[in-house]
């Protein structure tokens, strides 16, 4: 059984029990029922390190917690916008500042 899919593909051998998940670009290969499992390339693995390695500005950090919020509650409700979790975002941080 083969499943194409934009990430990479899929095989299963259902004769040895083994599933095969390649993914593009040369990513990471998962083989699981006969063995090993070697998830991350080097080069991700070096993005990673390099990553953790990184300062993290005030800026972004406040940018990705509003992305978060935004993408959690647009979830349950479509009518929530972007906008309107930035207004809550600038309404709690003033209310910290005062407290």
């Amino acid at each position: 059984m083969r499943d194409a899919h934009e990430w990479g593909t899929l095989s299963r051998n259902e004769d040895l029990g083994t599933l095969h998940v390649h993914l593009r670009g040369g990513g990471a290969t998962l083989e699981h029922g006969m063995g090993d499992v070697d998830i991350m390339s080097e080069y991700l693995q070096k993005l990673i390190e390099e990553a953790r390695k990184r300062p993290f500005p005030t800026e972004e950090r406040e940018e990705q917690r509003r992305s978060f919020a935004f993408g959690n509650t647009n979830i349950e409700n479509p009518l929530i916008t972007r906008e309107m979790v930035a207004e809550e975002d600038e309404m709690l941080k003033a209310e910290t500042l005062t407290a």
